[in-house]
């Protein structure tokens, strides 16, 4: 009875040290998944392959993300540095803005308030550009056909 006891115990304890090892490796990495740069409560992932406007969202969407949302000029700022330390193409870039509701209108695909615009100049209302890139000049944002194959800026909220 002794030596089940005492096994019983052993194996309580190495799964309790396993466990614990798995929870300080998950810490380790913060609160953000490998390759992706925290900032301000969410994590942004470049995406360097070109793709459809509509692709590019699809394939943040299969790591639990979207488009990028931006909302302040320092997280303006911040994605532009992460475009600029991994883009081959740096004038070009989707993020998840959008007027293909209502041309003029612009909406987030996150569905988060359009409270913070960065364009070059005003966006052309043009039927078939009705996507935002960012980076456009180096600087700013512009709306493009969707159909254009672009890097992309993938955003998640932080765990």
């Amino acid at each position: 009875m002794l030596a089940v006891s005492l096994l019983i115990f052993t194996m309580m304890a190495l799964t309790r040290a396993n466990n614990s090892s798995e929870v300080l490796s998950i810490n380790e990495r913060g609160p953000c998944p490998n390759n992706w740069d925290h900032y301000e409560g969410r994590c942004f992932h470049f995406v360097p392959r070109p793709l459809t406007w509509a692709k590019a969202q699809s394939n943040c969407q299969s790591m639990g993300a979207n488009l990028a949302s931006i909302h302040s000029i320092e997280e303006n700022h911040k994605i532009r540095s992460i475009i600029e330390a991994n883009a081959v193409m740096l004038e070009n870039t989707w993020i998840g803005g959008s007027d293909c509701q209502s041309v003029g209108s612009w909406f987030w695909i996150d569905g988060t308030p359009f409270n913070f615009q960065e364009w070059c100049g005003d966006p052309r209302p043009s039927p078939g550009q009705n996507c935002i890139r960012i980076n456009s000049g180096g600087k700013c944002w512009d709306n493009l056909n969707c159909f254009f194959g672009l890097e992309s800026m993938c955003v998640k909220p932080a765990n």
